[in-house]
């Protein structure tokens, strides 16, 4: 099995390993990992008095729906970010917006897992994949998006794959355990990234998320993008 306790005295490891502290999984999220989406038709100034002043996201956008709104996205607000997620797959970017309104727009924090959202935006298959020869594409490019991120990839800064570790990734869980993946392992290695990450709420004070604005006569609203581990 790949999943090695550190703690053992008998393994030895390479000293080229990536650290990765499980309370901070995206490092520099910020105004980075915002969204960016216009709003399908336009609302009054009551209507948006209304969602700007509510606190709660998931009724944020269950006013939205009252008043006929959905959401078109529009772009990753910053351009570096966008370039990366297109390493990934081009149409990666609009995956995790799709994921994004998933998250914000629900209220049961227990399915907010990446893996959860993944199943969801699979099972709508908005890009037509032929998931009958492969069923796990969107995971493969969440799974592949995780594992970048943690070896360096950030959202303010153009990814080449300049990986900061060569020999492995350490993972310091909150309970001060451990636990060690070598590179020859990878897919093991995103797989436990995959299945013990979650979408976290920002600072809506800081973010100002889900407010509508106006620019060049299109109201719009803002997401951001932030990820930590589920343990």
């Amino acid at each position: 099995m790949s999943l090695i306790n550190i703690k053992n005295p008998s393994i030895e490891f390479d000293k080229n390993l990536c650290k990765i502290n499980e309370e901070k999984f995206f490092k520099d999220s910020g105004n980075n990992t915002n969204f960016i989406y216009s709003l399908s038709k336009r609302i009054s100034p009551e209507q948006i008095d209304l969602i700007n002043k509510e606190r709660f996201f998931a009724k944020k956008f269950e006013l939205f729906d009252s008043f006929g709104v959905s959401f078109d996205f529009e772009k990753v607000e910053s351009s570096k970010f966008n370039i990366n997620l297109q390493t990934i797959d081009f149409n990666f970017p609009k995956v995790l917006a799709d994921i994004l309104l998933l998250y914000y727009s629900n209220s049961d924090s227990s399915k907010n897992s990446i893996k959860n959202f993944v199943s969801e935006i699979t099972r709508k298959n908005e890009f037509n994949y032929d998931l009958n020869l492969n069923s796990d594409i969107y995971n493969m490019t969440m799974k592949r998006f995780l594992a970048e991120y943690a070896l360096g990839m950030r959202a303010g800064s153009v990814w080449k794959r300049d990986y900061q570790a060569d020999g492995g990734y350490l993972i310091v869980r909150n309970d001060g355990e451990i636990i060690c993946y070598h590179f020859y392992f990878v897919k093991n290695f995103e797989t436990y990234l995959f299945e013990n990450t979650k979408l976290e709420t920002p600072d809506p004070n800081r973010y100002q998320m889900a407010e509508v604005y106006e620019e060049n006569d299109v109201q719009k609203i803002r997401l951001n993008l932030q990820i930590r581990f589920t343990t």
